[in-house]
């Protein structure tokens, strides 16, 4: 095969996780998260949490927001990818006020200092009990600030040329594996419908839901067949012992570069998802 796809899980075997993943992730939908960063409506000066902040991502882009009077403080309890965030913020963003600290999610709530924003990207996925960590958010929050949450949903999962019956079956697998799972790892992959329902049950002033959808065509790029191939992979490899074998082969075959099935070879290719960033206003 001719391409290499991102390695998937990252420290203690969580899902979608590794650096490599969270980098190629990134690249490819960075117009997109500009876009959802803008709409946040962040202010220069504005101090800003950026809770699970990985490997600084979207830490740069919030500091693309809040410019040099600001001030940024990333959280994670990753030291490999809160190392790597260091690195590259000091190297794109020399003289802004950002930070970084080694925690648990579960002890924000103990900081010394409040933000007018505490931002949480794709971290509700992991929890069990999402609603304490917005509860030890909101005791961070200053008054009249805001806790966002952004998360993807696992569907709508759309790809184009592929037969609708396999990509439904693989759906429907898919639901059920990431629901009974194994090995003890919490991960609720279709969690982005949940959270303006989350956020309701808060004693927020006020609730919005802003819900950005993902397209792109094709053919892709190579760090596009790369995402679109990694997200294949995980998938058909979630479900392997749930479906038929010939239906295994044949998904796998639309995310090899060397089929001719290949979907994201096709100039037909079309890819849809959604990613919700809800927004809690102390």
């Amino acid at each position: 095969m001719g391409e290499v796809s991102a390695t998937r899980q990252g420290k203690g075997g969580i899902e979608l996780s590794s650096l490599d993943w969270l980098l190629l992730h990134h690249r490819v939908k960075l117009l997109d998260r500009q876009e959802i960063v803008r709409k946040l409506d962040i202010q220069p000066g504005d101090r800003v949490l950026d809770l699970g902040c990985g490997p600084g991502l979207w830490t740069q882009l919030l500091a693309d927001a809040v410019g040099p009077s600001g001030r940024i403080v990333g959280v994670d309890f990753d030291s490999y990818l809160l190392a790597h965030a260091s690195r590259i913020t000091k190297e794109s963003h020399p003289g802004h006020d950002i930070s970084f600290l080694q925690m648990d999610f579960s002890s924000v709530g103990t900081l010394d200092e409040s933000f007018d924003i505490v931002f949480f990207s794709n971290c509700f996925c992991y929890l069990p009990d999402p609603s304490s960590i917005v509860e030890n958010m909101m005791q961070i929050a200053r008054p009249g600030g805001r806790i966002i949450g952004r998360n993807w949903d696992g569907e709508p999962f759309l790809l184009y040329p592929m037969d609708v019956k396999l990509l439904s079956l693989v759906q429907h697998q898919l639901v059920q594996a990431t629901e009974n799972r194994t090995d003890g790892a919490f991960f609720d992959h279709y969690f982005g419908r949940k959270m303006p329902g989350l956020f309701r049950r808060q004693n927020f002033r006020h609730v919005t839901c802003d819900t950005h959808v993902i397209e792109r065509f094709g053919p892709a790029d190579t760090d596009l067949a790369a995402y679109i191939r990694t997200n294949g992979e995980w998938m058909g490899d979630k479900i392997q012992d749930r479906i038929d074998k010939e239906s295994l082969a044949e998904w796998y075959a639309h995310f090899d570069p060397d089929d001719p099935r290949c979907v994201y070879r096709s100039n037909e290719f079309y890819f849809c998802m959604i990613e919700m960033a809800v927004t809690g206003y102390v």
